[in-house]
């Protein structure tokens, strides 16, 4: 993956280095983006990162000088959407890198050296909005998603994807995405949009952010269908353009045993999820059950809203809770399954509608009578309790000793990838990754860098060698009438 492209016109501008980097601030004002003047950006730092939890976030902090007060913004500028653009020296073609929003405290005046008037804005881009907006509040109702593929760009009510970003209000125009055709069963929504969305990237291995545009993007994941026509390189920065370079060694992301376990959901084929067993039980002399249904004897489930809770028996012979079914009898398919003797019996509730993992039922016999057998049928599905794949590395165990990358997750799939469960790949690839011991590079450079984009490879051509690796954060700092300066952390190893 290499940095976003920039105009031809631009880039040459930037490769030849005469000149120096100029911003163009917009902001949302009364429905329109209102331009501030180039003169007025004092200062502005933007920063992305990958997050731990697998998402990229980006921000930024915006100093502009506000003296004769021309700059009125009024109440209300939480979250106001700022857009970034720049440029490098005389060139024509801005390249817009960011669409920001003022952070809760939104846009506001300060005073600077000698008592002047300005306006400091702290930005965060929609990453933090969806960590504030979307997380369910109604346990009782939580958003579930069931059989959808992880993500389709082109049937995207079929999407899991776009399932966990529609609770935020993103509509499919506003998402940037292949298509991955491997199925997750179920998905119960817990934390916040961009919680479930990081954890939905790193189990796929995607690079999830937001644009220059401002659209959600989830793509470069090595299990998606179709290419998004990205090709393979390094972004090359000479190391007469550095003036600072330093090193960290990261023996912290090393492992060479890497150890999956999870609970994961699993489809079954239709049978039996409910039979009714509630005492008082009598046995005929076959020493088979059956439920008295007579006299004084009173009984749950001749009551309204019985609950008859759905689930099935495992290969070890527990109980497996069924987390939801569909497919589920109708009332009549269901009457037809009553086994009795007197009576005769019937149902005057069954409701399969109100919830996923049980049916509300009221079960009625006219006359007294015995019932041998009540069940109803549906395709269930279960969790998979302790699903575990573990792999190692014995030639570097031996060599540097055991290290052990414990990991888990919600997203994983038991559909089979190159011949085996994802999720038994995805730690054949982590492995892979993690046995490669790694350092970090900070790298800064007054070069016109405002192109990076997290993820991207990188080339450090040195004079003593070459350093290769992914760039994982950068900084980038404008000071009106001083040198841009872009700060790169690279993580990779150094080569011949």
């Amino acid at each position: 993956m290499n940095f976003y492209e920039m105009e031809p016109e631009l880039h040459h501008a930037v490769e030849m280095g005469i000149g120096n980097v100029r911003i163009r601030l917009e902001i949302a004002y009364e429905g329109i983006f209102r331009q501030v003047e180039e003169i007025d950006i004092l200062e502005a730092t933007f920063t992305a990162m990958k997050e731990a939890a697998g998402g990229i976030a980006s921000g930024g902090t915006v100093l502009l000088s506000n003296e004769d007060g021309k700059y009125d913004f009024g109440t209300g500028t939480y979250s106001r959407a700022i857009k970034v653009a720049l440029t490098f020296g005389e060139c024509k073609p801005y390249f817009r890198r960011f669409v920001l929003y003022a952070d809760h405290k939104g846009i506001r005046e300060i005073r600077g050296p000698g008592k002047k008037n300005r306006l400091l804005i702290r930005m965060h881009d929609c990453s933090m909005q969806l960590k504030e907006k979307g997380k369910s509040k109604n346990w009782d109702a939580p958003v579930i998603l069931v059989g959808r593929k992880v993500c389709d760009s082109v049937n995207p009510e079929f999407s899991l994807l776009h399932g966990i970003a529609e609770c935020a209000g993103l509509d499919p125009s506003q998402i940037d995405c292949s298509t991955i055709d491997l199925t997750i069963p179920y998905a119960k929504l817990r934390d916040s949009v961009w919680e479930e969305l990081s954890g939905l990237a790193t189990a796929y291995r995607c690079r999830l952010e937001f644009s220059p545009t401002g659209k959600l993007v989830f793509q470069n994941s090595p299990y998606q269908q179709d290419s998004n026509g990205e090709e393979d390189g390094y972004f090359r920065i000479e190391g007469n353009e550095i003036f600072m370079l330093t090193t960290t060694e990261r023996y912290d992301l090393y492992a060479n045993s890497v150890r999956f376990r999870a609970n994961l959901p699993e489809r079954l084929g239709r049978q039996e999820i409910w039979r009714y067993e509630d005492a008082p039980i009598l046995y005929d002399e076959n020493e088979k059950p059956y439920f008295p249904f007579r006299g004084n004897i009173e009984r749950r489930i001749e009551k309204n809203n019985y609950e008859a809770e759905y689930k099935v028996t495992g290969m070890d012979m527990e109980d497996l809770q069924v987390l939801f079914a569909d497919e589920v009898d109708s009332p009549e398919q269901a009457e037809a399954r009553l086994q009795f003797s007197g009576g005769p019996f019937g149902y005057l509730q069954f409701d399969t509608a109100e919830h996923l993992d049980k049916a509300l039922i009221m079960l009625n016999a006219e006359n007294d009578g015995d019932l041998f057998n009540a069940t109803i049928h549906g395709r269930p599905i279960v969790m998979n309790l302790n699903r575990s794949c573990f792999r190692s590395d014995t030639s570097e165990i031996k060599k540097r000793g055991l290290r052990v990358k414990n990991t888990t997750g919600a997203y994983y799939s038991e559909c089979e990838f190159a011949g085996i469960p994802h999720y038994e790949d995805w730690v054949k690839k982590e492995l892979a990754e993690r046995v490669k011991p790694v350092k970090e590079y900070t790298i800064k450079t007054h070069k016109a860098i405002f192109n990076a984009k997290i993820g991207a490879d990188m080339e450090v051509d040195l004079e003593k060698g070459k350093i290769r690796g992914v760039l994982v954060s950068y900084s980038l700092t404008y000071k009106a009438k001083k040198a841009f300066v872009a700060t790169l952390k690279i993580l990779g190893g150094e080569h011949g």
